[in-house]
């Protein structure tokens, strides 16, 4: 049978930011091509205090959401801007949960981004300026439609641990592609969705990846149809801040300005774990933004690049995020990077969800964050007040516990029943 080795990165098509001259930010990720319409698109913030007072923001293909409106003061300082630089205004709204205007703007093409960012960043009327990032799923199809076996269930003693918990009254968000609304296994598993994109938003129910990624966490269970979630009573919401790169394509890539208008809805939404199963580039504001995620006490779980240990990808690596590796279940260890560790999970061959009713074995590090996310929310049903440092350590706890008591071939992958059994103050589930 072949596997799959899928090694997903993002796309960054801007030059490297000022300070970091010679240094290619893309060179740590492969398959990064140039020449993208974004590769001239800016974010540029600006601190106002009337922000959600007053009427409207300019027409573009990002969409605006939510009640959010700019003030005359933001579109003033929006157009002062565009005119001192000659810049050309693409999207302007306010990022409320930072309390800042975001302005997206389009640089001239006979001009240097890494120049005007320069500029900008020492004009005393901006609060931060950066490149348009692009971000990637972390996923591929496998090819082979027969083997229709949730091995990971298994591997991570997940049914044992449903005895206890199931993901009741806990919320997860998702912020991915589209998901199947109407799918059997994840009809009315959806409590709220949004779209954050103007790319193929007809096609939010035709979305392979975050359609695979709310299955592995959330499908029904003894409903007689497909699969069954880690987390099947579990409400999620589906946010929509990526598009596939091509119709009817499992990979998928976003860009700085949907993954934050996505990441400030989500936090209003006030969700107990936030699951993003993509990578990318250090980002200056998608930090901030998760980090305000992270102080609301949100869980918030991110694939990582490479499992080796040598780059985490962004978000994985910020501190107080969950990072989760893509094991094959053959001599994985917990991966640590700069003193940060690396959770592993299942993730070759998982049984998901597709959409039209359809289930296919999927690959990837995206399957491995959703599997660590639905077991977080059985964790969270148990006991809601678990900080994010407690759900860590108790998933490292229970990785070496699995090593320690499973076969020798068996990865360090978090276990479901010993996560469960240290609530209960035991070593397993089993022995209760």
């Amino acid at each position: 049978m072949k596997t799959m080795n899928f090694i997903v990165a993002l796309l960054l098509a801007l030059s490297a930011p000022a300070g970091q001259a010679g240094h290619d930010p893309t060179a740590d990720y492969p398959g990064m091509p140039g020449g993208d319409d974004a590769s001239k698109e800016i974010l540029v913030t600006c601190v106002d205090r009337s922000i959600n007072r007053a009427s409207t923001s300019p027409s573009s293909n990002y969409r605006r959401r939510g009640h959010y409106r700019s003030s005359s003061w933001s579109e003033r300082i929006a157009g002062e801007l565009s005119e001192a630089y000659h810049l050309t205004v693409v999207a302007q709204w306010p990022m409320t949960e930072l309390g800042v205007e975001c302005v997206v703007y389009d640089v001239a093409s006979d001009a240097s981004v890494t120049e005007v960012l320069d500029a900008l960043r020492h004009d005393q009327r901006v609060e931060s300026a950066q490149p348009m990032h692009r971000f990637r799923t972390m996923a591929e199809a496998y090819s082979d439609p027969y083997y229709r076996l949730q091995n990971n269930i298994r591997s991570m003693q997940i049914e044992a641990a449903q005895r206890w918990a199931t993901g009741r009254h806990v919320r997860i968000a998702v912020i991915d592609t589209g998901v199947d609304l109407q799918h059997p296994d994840l009809k009315g598993q959806v409590v709220a969705h949004e779209d954050f994109t103007a790319r193929d938003s007809e096609d939010f129910a035709r979305d392979l990846h975050g359609t695979a990624v709310a299955g592995v966490i959330g499908a029904i269970a003894q409903n007689g149809t497909g699969i069954v979630g880690v987390a099947p009573n579990a409400e999620l919401i589906a946010l929509k801040a990526c598009w596939p790169m091509k119709p009817g394509a499992l990979e998928a890539e976003c860009n700085s300005l949907t993954l934050l208008q996505a990441l400030n809805a989500a936090i209003g939404m006030e969700p107990d774990i936030l699951n993003m199963s993509l990578t990318g580039p250090p980002d200056p504001l998608l930090h901030r933004m998760i980090d305000r995620a992270l102080e609301k006490g949100i869980v918030v779980v991110a694939s990582a690049w490479k499992k080796d240990g040598s780059n985490f990808g962004f978000p994985a690596s910020m501190d107080g995020v969950i990072a989760v590796g893509a094991s094959n279940q053959k001599h994985d260890q917990m991966a640590t990077a700069k003193g940060r560790r690396c959770l592993m999970a299942p993730g070759v061959d998982v049984l998901t969800t597709l959409p039209s009713g359809t289930y296919d074995f999927v690959s990837g590090s995206s399957l491995s964050a959703a599997l660590v996310s639905g077991v977080i929310a059985l964790l969270l049903e148990l006991n809601p007040d678990l900080t994010a440092e407690q759900v860590a350590r108790i998933l490292e706890k229970s990785a070496i516990h699995h090593r320690l008591n499973a076969a020798s071939n068996d990865a360090s992958m978090v276990n479901a029943c010993s996560a469960i059994g240290q609530l209960r103050k035991r070593s397993t589930c089993r022995l209760l």
